[in-house]
């Protein structure tokens, strides 16, 4: 009974965040790319690749939580890939904000140390939420 209750917690989590990513990574790519290109002090000349493939990036991850929502068991090792793709995402993040954008400390950095903290905060609580569920986080648990 506290496995079922575990386990639907888990699923509202990944639905909530698919649809955080989803939401955020929709308008990023279709609609507001220039315009965080801008924001973050780069040429507009060039077209915003970097900010496009992490609007990409946030939509993927969604749809994998969201196929994750609706067949957990068959899809278990889709929560253990977001995990790793948020440590992935985590750590460009982190290195964004410490070393390719410029010194002193400013609104893109902010933002950059903030997302990537956010990133590992979401993983942690995915892990936290498997290994309640008495799965492992990185393998599936069936032998």
């Amino acid at each position: 009974m506290e496995k079922e209750e575990n386990v639907k917690k888990l699923l509202k989590f990944c639905l909530l965040l698919g649809a955080l990513d989803g939401l955020v990574g929709g308008p990023v790519v279709f609609l507001f790319a220039t315009k965080i290109h801008s924001i973050f002090l780069v040429s507009i000349d060039i077209e915003p690749l970097f900010v496009r493939t992490t609007g990409l990036f946030m939509l993927f991850m969604g749809y994998q939580y969201y196929l994750a929502y609706r067949d957990y068991e068959e899809h278990l090792c889709l929560v253990q890939t977001t995990i790793v793709l948020r440590a992935v995402f985590m750590a460009a993040n982190l290195l964004e904000a410490f070393f390719l954008l410029e010194k002193p400390f400013s609104f893109p950095n902010y933002y950059f140390l903030a997302m990537g903290l956010f990133d590992m905060f979401m993983g942690a609580v995915q892990i936290y939420c498997l290994k309640r569920l008495g799965k492992r986080w990185l393998l599936s648990g069936k032998r």
